[in-house]
């Protein structure tokens, strides 16, 4: 009885102890809840579906796509259908003539056609179906044009067509390229939580080798072998420790999350991955071969490479500039006649009665020609400045790609010397012990060395990551990575 008065009495209190119960119940679910297994290959597969810049970039290919097809348009058939209709209805009145009354009505459909070839030349038909009340008097006209000197090179005539040919494989490209960023991203965030997750245990096992030492420790003051004050050194180390480690969580969960929001998942799944990270085989080319597979994958390249040859049709065009003009054009007109039937009607278009022909041929010259030679002047330089640009670049690229196969292999030898010194620091940290048991080493002694035996292993741990995401960016930079991992772009 008291608790239904309660609840009618403080429905909002109710609704409270509702959502808190709920809240609890949500939140002990979702600490039982399983981490789920994440390797390296899941990872970088899921990120091809759900990692947003990914996925942009193919959205992006939609219209990069349709910007090919309207440059081709350019040289297909364009077909149009205009129409229109009119009715007119006129009513008058005067006094000579009394009232008059008049009624119009027209109709037209006129569907046409053109084409620009590759070579210059254009083409267009119309054919006017235009009726006035019962008369009907189509008229089709045919219309050729072909220019003869400027404006006759083929080269020129498509070099738009050609820039979009070419800017559609800098597209597809770019995309390559951008999918190999996020792959590389992602290994990195995979390589960065896995080293995180190993400088935590590292500094786990240290905190209990500290605490071990301080428990021998007291043992050998109760025993009066050491002063009371010998145990502030391993109290210190410990609390230490603990901050250490405290920043190892935190560091630990911000490395998820970024993991998990470069592959395009919620941040609050929980994961577990495996540490003993091995990239798929890379079988790296010699210094030759990898350059040639850097210029052939690096954007940079490839569109300088572009520029080139859009400016070098610059200056083709330039040249044509300058050329005289001479076109010529051929009209044919059939159809058309006056009157009704059978000067009308279909059969007018070819009886031969109502036809006209034009033939015209234009000339134009030049005759002050100094902007026009200061253009040609300018796209000639251009070119050569994007010839500069082009090798100044390429020794760049080569230079990176000298410094990354140096650096991949003096990060091995690394990697061999710091496991050498793991183990000369293990060595040392259990001579110290020994030394400890038997009185002849003091807590600072052994806290140093495990200290430095600590900093030692991680150091390890940091070469051999800091390698794997070497390997990785060499992989992408050599348009290798998708292969690596039989991955296949549909662009």
């Amino acid at each position: 009885m008291i608790k239904n008065i309660w609840a009618r009495q403080y429905p909002i209190a109710r609704l409270l102890y509702f959502f808190t119960l709920l809240l609890f119940v949500t939140t002990l679910l979702a600490e039982t809840i399983k981490p789920v297994a994440l390797s390296l290959e899941e990872a970088i597969l899921l990120a091809q579906r759900h990692n947003a810049n990914i996925k942009s970039a193919k959205l992006d290919r939609v219209v990069e796509k349709y910007n090919l097809r309207v440059a081709e348009y350019a040289f297909q058939w364009h077909l149009q259908v205009d129409g229109d209709a009119s009715y007119t209805d006129e009513k008058s009145y005067s006094h000579d003539y009394g009232a008059a009354e008049s009624q119009a009505k027209s109709l037209a459909l006129t569907p046409s056609a053109s084409l620009k070839t590759k070579y210059g030349t254009s083409y267009s038909f119309s054919f006017d179906n235009r009726t006035d009340g019962d008369t009907y008097n189509p008229i089709a006209e045919f219309n050729i044009t072909q220019p003869l000197l400027r404006g006759a090179n083929k080269e020129v005539i498509n070099a738009p067509l050609t820039n979009s040919y070419n800017l559609e494989s800098i597209n597809r490209l770019a995309l390559k390229i951008k999918v190999m960023q996020e792959m590389n991203r992602v290994i990195k965030d995979y390589i960065t939580y896995a080293e995180a997750l190993t400088r935590l245990d590292i500094d786990k096992r240290t905190l209990y080798d500290y605490q071990a030492v301080k428990s021998q420790t007291e043992i050998k003051i109760k025993a009066g072998e050491l002063a009371e004050s010998d145990i502030k050194q391993s109290i210190a180390d410990i609390a230490s420790q603990k901050v250490v480690i405290l920043s190892d969580k935190n560091d630990v969960d911000n490395k998820r999350m970024v993991l998990l929001k470069d592959i395009g998942l919620p941040i609050n799944l929980p994961i577990r991955i495996d540490r003993n990270i091995q990239l798929k085989k890379l079988d790296t080319p010699n210094y030759n071969g990898a350059r040639l597979l850097l210029l052939k994958n690096s954007l940079l390249h490839q569109t300088n490479q572009m520029t080139l040859q859009a400016d070098r049709l610059n200056y083709l065009k330039a040249k044509d500039d300058k050329r005289w003009q001479l076109d010529v054009n051929a009209v044919v007109t059939l159809g058309g006649g006056g009157g009704s039937n059978p000067n009308s009607g279909l059969e007018s278009l070819v009886k031969g009665d109502n036809r006209a022909g034009h033939l015209n041929v234009a000339l134009s010259v030049p005759l002050t020609k100094t902007e026009l030679k200061r253009n040609i002047v300018a796209a000639k330089i251009q070119v050569e400045k994007d010839q500069v640009k082009i090798e100044q670049d390429k020794l760049e690229l080569q230079t990176e790609l000298l410094n990354q196969i140096r650096n991949i292999d003096i990060q091995r030898r690394q990697i061999i010397l710091a496991e050498d010194a793991v183990k000369a620091a293990k060595q040392s940290v259990e001579v110290v012990k020994k030394q400890q048991a038997y009185g002849r080493s003091s807590p600072y002694q052994v806290s140093y060395a495990q200290n430095n035996f600590r900093q030692i292993q991680i150091n390890l741990y940091q070469k051999r990551y800091a390698y794997l995401q070497s390997i990785s960016q060499l992989q992408a930079d050599l348009g290798l990575m998708l292969d690596v991992w039989g991955i296949q772009l549909r662009d």
